[in-house]
């Protein structure tokens, strides 16, 4: 059973590691957990 992670958009920037998360999100390695929204600290 593959763990959930939550990735922050920062994590999708560099298009080499999008591809690296996205093929490990694939194989079943973890679940990607995206936010719709993003609370903005003050």
């Amino acid at each position: 059973m593959a763990f959930p992670a939550l990735l922050d958009a920062c994590a999708l920037v560099p298009i080499s590691l999008t591809d690296l998360l996205l093929r490990l999100a694939d194989a079943n390695t973890y679940r990607p957990l995206l936010r719709a929204t993003r609370h903005l600290r003050r």
